[in-house]
């Protein structure tokens, strides 16, 4: 067992443990909650766990527009609109022109991520219900810092770190910085 896994044991919370609603209901309706989904296969980008998470994390945050930054995790896409037809699905190539939206998800992989996108996301404020999902931001020490330095940032008022996955959260209900490491 490593090191990093160990502290994440020791200090990571459940439902209990928090205080935030968001947070709670975060818990129980992400990552408690059993839900089958039938289309999931595993790939090269993600688990059937992780698609499971990234599926209900969709769900619970009532997305209606999805952003892919990175064309090596577009094959997710497929995925998604037979989960959830009724969202929008948008690839950036490049982030020239990028204006973002309230109620959006942009998902990363942060093993493909350039400097320049992450100062990007850095800089949006001011949005509602806007996140950025973090595809298995433990995966090596490089997409461990890129996390770390992520969950910093002071225009993301929540951040949720789950291991498999990583969620910074704009909304205009969080009045101040909260980080959340959950289990």
């Amino acid at each position: 067992m490593g090191n990093g896994y160990l502290k994440y044991i020791l200090k990571a919370r459940g439902r209990h443990g928090t205080h935030s609603p968001f947070v709670y209901a975060f818990v129980e309706q992400v990552l408690r909650k059993k839900q089958h989904f039938p289309y999931l296969s595993k790939n090269e980008i993600c688990t059937i766990r992780e698609q499971e998470l990234l599926c209900k994390t969709i769900a619970f945050l009532k997305t209606k527009s999805i952003v892919f930054v990175q064309k090596e995790i577009t094959p997710l896409k497929g995925i998604f609109e037979t989960a959830f037809p009724e969202i929008k699905y948008f690839f950036l190539s490049g982030l020239k022109g990028f204006v973002p939206q309230e109620d959006t998800l942009i998902i990363l992989a942060p093993e493909f991520l350039k400097h320049q996108e992450l100062m990007v996301f850095k800089n949006i404020k001011g949005q509602n219900n806007f996140g950025i999902y973090y595809l298995h931001p433990y995966q090596n020490k490089a997409t461990a810092l890129i996390w770390a330095k992520s969950e910093d940032w002071l225009h993301y008022p929540m951040s949720l770190d789950f291991r498999k996955g990583g969620l910074l959260m704009q909304d205009i209900a969080f009045k101040q910085k909260q980080h959340f490491l959950l289990k």
